[in-house]
């Protein structure tokens, strides 16, 4: 197997320069160990969204907003501009008809109304992910009776991973009915 000469050169390139930022990384900070714990805090932070949890409610509506933009703007110019179909307005002009609509659609939504989208899309793709796993080790319970009677433990432990999730859920419903999310 031969490798092209242009990607030997930039592995070697990538290595060497690697080599020359490590140490002033690793400078910048007193141990080594720092700069791993400094990465993992800024990975927390970011998709933890502390950022937004120690905000006002504006923060949150800020994003909620700007998800919601790039929602409507990304079905927009796909309703547009749909590939493969002969196009009858330009890509720049579909484009700056998708960003007026979903700058329109957006801007007028109050905090409160933000707020109760993202609360509800949580419930429903966090309801959705647990039904599929739920179902998922009903029907493998169901349809692997064959395969069960020779291994009764993985039935006692499918039979536990379902009451589990099952429980998992009862407690995160009676808390959202309960008000406390």
């Amino acid at each position: 197997m031969r490798v092209k000469k242009s990607w030997f050169i930039f592995s070697i390139l990538s290595l060497t320069a690697l080599i020359y930022i490590l140490p002033s990384v690793f400078a910048a900070v007193p141990g080594p160990q720092d700069v791993f714990q400094m990465i993992g805090e800024l990975i927390i932070t970011i998709f933890g969204f502390e950022w937004i949890r120690n905000q006002r409610d504006q923060a949150i509506g800020a994003f909620m907003r700007f998800c919601i933009w790039l929602f409507v703007f990304t079905w927009v110019a796909g309703l547009l501009f749909p590939a493969g179909t002969p196009r009858a307005m330009s890509r720049n002009i579909t484009i700056t008809v998708a960003v007026v609509i979903a700058t329109i659609s957006t801007i007028f939504i109050p905090i409160g109304v933000l707020i109760a989208i993202g609360e509800v899309y949580a419930t429903v793709v966090s309801l959705i992910m647990f039904g599929i796993v739920i179902a998922a080790l009903v029907w493998f319970y169901i349809n692997s009776a064959v395969w069960m009677a020779a291994h009764p433990t993985m039935l006692r432990v499918i039979r536990l991973g379902i009451l589990f999730l099952l429980w998992i859920l009862l407690n995160i419903v009676t808390t959202a009915v309960s008000g406390g999310l």
